[in-house]
């Protein structure tokens, strides 16, 4: 009943004007890798972020030579697909563990569960 009298967000009006489109990662994610030393992905929420495939596609750059898992615990898992196009969801691994000369590392503030 307290709700009923309350106007209309005006913001739940909200029609885009703009048309999106996705960027090439060169175009975008490359340049930010070469003028980088280390790069972080980090999470604002628990859950599907996106964060497994964004670490995948920065492992894939050349200049990239060591990814990792730094803190938390098994997730729900991050989607990673091979070069075949298999399908792997990993829920401690770092997502780069299937691209090749990459160096691979969980930290000790990770959690893991020896029965999984």
């Amino acid at each position: 009943a307290l709700l009923e009298n309350l106007p209309r967000l005006p913001e739940l009006d909200y029609v885009p004007t703009a048309k999106y489109e996705e960027a090439p990662i060169e175009e975008v994610l490359h340049p930010l890798i070469a003028e980088a030393s280390v790069i972080l992905v980090a999470g604002a929420y628990f859950g599907d972020e996106g964060k497994g495939k964004t670490v995948d596609a920065i492992a894939r750059h050349p200049e990239v030579k060591v990814v990792a898992r730094v803190n938390s615990g098994e997730n729900a898992g991050h989607t990673v697909f091979g070069e075949t196009g298999h399908k792997y969801d990993f829920h401690l691994c770092p997502s780069g563990l299937l691209t090749p000369g990459k160096v691979n590392m969980i930290g000790p503030e990770c959690v893991m569960d020896p029965v999984s």
